[in-house]
């Protein structure tokens, strides 16, 4: 459940606020800009509730304040403890207000919250050690709002010591994979994982607590940045002793060229250089791999489509409840001749027409796909929370005839016969897989 709770300020209307990724229009606003507020709250199967928060800033002409809460810190106890937030900018106006907060750890209280650099006392952990967070919040002179955390790990132990990777610079519609593979621990403790986006257009990861996530790179194109989007994210490690550190990086994402399709479509250029965009009705599921498949790289026994215009695409699909069913629809670039169809590739299956899971609209240049986790559009099967789909638009000739007992098995001689098949495409006798 999203709410908005900055209510002093301008209120915008959620679009279905009890989902998992709303909507809304961007008000007008004054010169300075205004900054938003929103609250989620995320109810388990039990009823234990937990909130977060996140700030929109709608801009105009100023541009809002970058906050910047020091280095994260491995201090002793008993010692006092600066935090320093005096490198926090705001290149077009001034920084008017610094509000420090304690956001993790047993509390302490706080020196100075209200001013550029704070201070606490660090108190006495010995056995154990102790970690604790601080926020960051800046307001400019325009009243826009950034934040930022510090991590102070209090004791003996060594900290571990986080890499969030290389910063990169990518095109849109690229799987991108953040890599914390190399953060380490000096005394060979276990590392604990987790990434967090804390600037630029929202995405969906892969999986929050592993070292290689991924995601999709978005659509840059229509959305007033010329072109270009800018995403960082965090990476917090922690060892087994609790000992925490964290790492930036920042993945710029640059425009493809590709025009013609919606604002929200995802496009790509596929294996056979054609255009191609998707999307996802993201009320059960997000695109978090998005890859073009040469068909002629797939060794096998089994006969693929004669003709595979596009390709193969091969999406990965982060379901929100694990066995849901998802829609996902294909953008053409073209529409796609009368008598073609749509065709999934499995390791398992091999080559099979999936048409009475793929709608077609009217003029064919757009395909929805009815996907479900673990059912037969799934590649892995399982109920996992993952729906693994590589699958193109195809067609197979006629005159070849593939046996329902043995798919993918062709006798060119026969141009028809009898079963579980149909006829497709002038007389093509496919296997139905119901």
């Amino acid at each position: 459940m999203w709410t908005q709770i900055n209510i002093g300020r301008t209120i915008v209307n959620l679009a279905n606020p009890s989902s998992v990724k709303p909507t809304f229009i961007s008000p007008s606003v004054i010169e300075n800009g205004e900054s938003l507020i929103f609250q989620l709250t995320v109810t388990n199967s039990c009823g234990i509730q937990s909130t977060d928060t996140c700030i929109v800033n709608v801009i105009k002409t100023n541009k809002p304040p970058v906050a910047n809460a020091g280095p994260d810190q491995q201090v002793s106890e008993g010692t006092t403890v600066d935090l320093d937030g005096s490198n926090s900018l705001d290149t077009d106006g001034n920084i008017i207000s610094y509000m420090w907060e304690q956001i993790e750890g047993n509390e302490v209280h706080l020196d100075f919250a209200d001013s550029a650099q704070a201070s606490f006392f660090a108190p006495y952990v010995a056995p154990d050690d102790e970690t604790y967070v601080f926020q960051l919040t800046i307001i400019d002179n325009g009243e826009l709002i950034s934040t930022d955390t510090c991590i102070i790990n209090i004791g003996n132990n060594i900290p571990p010591i986080a890499n969030a990777g290389e910063d990169q610079t990518v095109i849109e519609g690229k799987t991108v994979t953040l890599n914390g593979s190399n953060s380490v621990t000096m005394d060979g403790s276990t590392v604990l994982y987790k990434w967090q986006q804390i600037s630029g257009a929202p995405v969906t990861l892969s999986n929050t607590i592993v070292a290689r996530p991924t995601f999709v790179a978005p659509p840059v194109s229509n959305n007033g940045h010329d072109g270009i989007e800018v995403l960082i994210f965090l990476l917090t490690v922690t060892d087994n002793r609790g000992s925490k550190d964290s790492d930036e990086v920042k993945k710029t994402i640059n425009d493809n060229g590709i025009i013609g399709f919606q604002e929200n479509v995802i496009t790509t250029i596929t294996s056979t250089t054609k255009e191609l965009g998707i999307e996802i009705n993201e009320d059960k599921g997000s695109i978090i791999s998005f890859e073009t498949i040469d068909p002629n790289t797939i060794d096998g026994v089994t006969k693929k489509p004669d003709d595979l215009p596009y390709g193969l695409i091969d999406i990965g699909i982060k379901v929100y409840t694990p066995g849901e069913n998802v829609e996902v629809t294909i953008h053409l670039s073209s529409p796609a001749p009368e008598d073609y169809r749509w065709y999934k590739y499995s390791a398992t299956k091999r080559w099979y027409d999936f048409s009475e899971n793929a709608i077609f609209n009217v003029d064919r240049t757009q395909v929805t796909l009815i996907l479900s986790d673990g059912g037969s559009s799934d590649e892995d099967g399982v109920k996992n929370g993952v729906i693994i789909d590589p699958s193109g638009l195809g067609i197979f000739y006629p005159t070849e005839f593939i046996d329902p007992n043995n798919p993918g098995i062709t006798d060119e001689n026969d141009n028809g016969g009898s079963g579980d098949g149909e006829l497709v495409g002038g007389g093509c006798f496919i296997m139905s897989l119901k």
